[in-house]
């Protein structure tokens, strides 16, 4: 009986953490190859969306301009007399009619935008998941070899005490843990850091007040979320 409870004391002992530096010391140099261009392909994934809202902005306005002008039938008496130009004829000419002429290239012109940046995402989100996933079982591959290999070098009493099984759900469960430690988990925070930081840039560029509104009750939006 004391020899259970001893081993249920031990059991609810909290297991100390371990840095997560300490992961990574099976790594080699092309693992932190592989991390170092999943974590640049991950930080361009993550900047795609705000950079698209930039493009989306410009199309809006296209979009709004014109359905302005499309009042007056885009004619420069009808809309002077609407009261929605105040430029003169040769003004009108030289600014506004060339853009509502060309309305549909524009607008064909922001769809192939958009097109690029899916392509772009794509192609990053798959760098960005590949090369994290691919570090992440060299790594797992090489702590299930040496926690083998430890096992191998253990005593006749550490088998006694210790059963197949629970070694089996160490080697694959614990190890397993550890590969989402170091996988694309980590990976996807980065990218998440990295949409939040350049959606905060763009967002200061381009209306620096309505950004700054936004940072101001950001908090309040956490904590009710």
């Amino acid at each position: 009986m004391g020899s259970d409870n001893e081993s249920d004391e031990k059991e609810k002992e909290e297991l100390p953490s371990v840095p997560y530096s300490k992961l990574l010391r099976f790594a080699t140099g092309f693992d932190y190859f592989l991390m170092t261009i999943g974590t640049l392909a991950a930080v361009i994934h993550g900047a795609g969306l705000p950079v698209m809202f930039i493009f989306f902005g410009q199309l809006t306005t296209e979009f709004t301009t014109y359905g302005r002008y499309l009042q007056c039938q885009l004619q420069y008496n009808i809309c002077y007399a609407m009261n929605l130009t105040t430029l003169n004829e040769s003004q009108w000419n030289a600014t506004v009619a060339p853009t509502l002429n060309g309305f549909k290239d524009e607008a064909m012109k922001y769809v192939y935008y958009f097109v690029y940046i899916a392509c772009a995402v794509l192609f990053f989100a798959t760098i960005q998941v590949g090369c994290w996933s691919l570090a992440s079982v060299r790594q797992t591959k090489r702590i299930r070899v040496a926690y083998f290999r430890a096992i191998l070098r253990q005593d006749m009493g550490f088998h006694d005490v210790t059963s197949s099984g629970e070694l089996n759900v160490r080697l694959s469960a614990d190890v397993k843990k550890i590969k989402d430690g170091i996988a694309e988990k980590v990976s996807i925070t980065i990218q998440y850091i990295s949409m939040a930081l350049s959606g905060l840039i763009i967002g200061i560029v381009y209306a620096w007040k309505l950004a700054l509104v936004s940072l101001a009750v950001s908090p309040l939006l956490g904590v009710s979320s």
